[in-house]
């Protein structure tokens, strides 16, 4: 015999009813909601709020906010078929099961022109850097070459993007950028894939008051099509002569710009420069 407090029926639901005004709206107007979200909002909204989880996986919102979960990209206005969302949801399942495991799908190999065997690769053991070098930053291979002409101290900078399923570009995607320097040559190359910029480092000895210094001249440039968005000076003072560059990162209107040098016989010491490039002395 069950009680009052045991019987089932009308007047008590089998299952308990999920608290919050928000989970009991219907999951056609969280739908329609989730249209007018970016995928951070959709992704947060998510968490706390039932019906929008439930309702953005039969929606190209759902991909959009495991898009950028896993960093892949959508490429231009989208829209998905409600038929096609299984399957894309699949993949991007198989493809973070592929990363974490390090089982990639395919292997190709290219040829970097003008580069050989030897060529310098930045940032390794007891790297120095002089007329060309190579290096990676923000999944972008570069071939970063100084000369002088004329009198003139020229560089140019070659950027490739390999194919990548993850950012759907299947093609050899190249960018050439042709700096023109104060003096010496690149120090460093970095860039900032989301932003859409790449900086390019270089060094001019002056005199900073108590003695020369390597003054660090930052040239940023859009990586979209080439163009010299601004050439900037970091930090009067600079780093000692002869600081040799290690690592260099830039972040939206941000850069880090980390040195090496030799302390007179009392071994090597680091520098480092975060900075607002934007706002730096041109």
């Amino acid at each position: 015999m069950l009680t009052h407090a045991h019987r089932l029926g009308p007047d008590r639901p089998a299952h308990r009813e999920i608290g919050g005004a928000a989970n009991r709206i219907p999951t056609e107007i969280a739908i329609k909601i989730s249209k007018y979200l970016s995928v951070k909002d959709l992704a947060h909204g998510a968490v706390a709020w039932r019906a929008l989880a439930s309702a953005s996986q039969d929606t190209a919102s759902f991909i959009r906010a495991e898009c950028a979960r896993f960093s892949l990209r959508i490429l231009g206005s989208w829209t998905a078929r409600t038929d096609l969302l299984p399957g894309m949801r699949d993949r991007i399942a198989q493809y973070n099961h592929a990363w974490s495991t390090l089982q990639y799908t395919f292997g190709q190999s290219f040829v970097i022109p003008q580069t050989a065997y030897d060529t310098p690769w930045a940032g390794s053991f007891e790297w120095r850097s002089g007329t060309q070098f190579m290096g990676e930053s923000g999944g972008w291979t570069y071939n970063a070459h100084s000369r002088v002409q004329n009198e003139v101290f020229k560089a140019r900078v070659s950027l490739y993007e390999n194919p990548s399923l993850r950012t759907g570009e299947m093609g050899f995607k190249n960018v050439q950028i042709d700096v023109s320097l104060y003096s010496g040559y690149v120090k460093a190359v970095a860039v900032d894939s989301v932003a859409r910029y790449v900086g390019v480092l270089e060094y001019s000895d002056q005199d900073a008051g108590g003695g020369y210094a390597s003054i660090p001249i930052l040239h940023v440039f859009h990586l979209d099509n080439g163009n010299r968005l601004i050439s900037a000076r970091l930090r009067f003072y600079g780093f000692p002569v002869g600081a040799e560059v290690y690592h260099m990162e830039i972040h939206g209107q941000m850069v880090c710009v980390a040195a090496n040098y030799d302390s007179f016989g009392q071994g090597t010491r680091s520098d480092v420069i975060v900075q607002n490039w934007t706002g730096a002395g041109g």
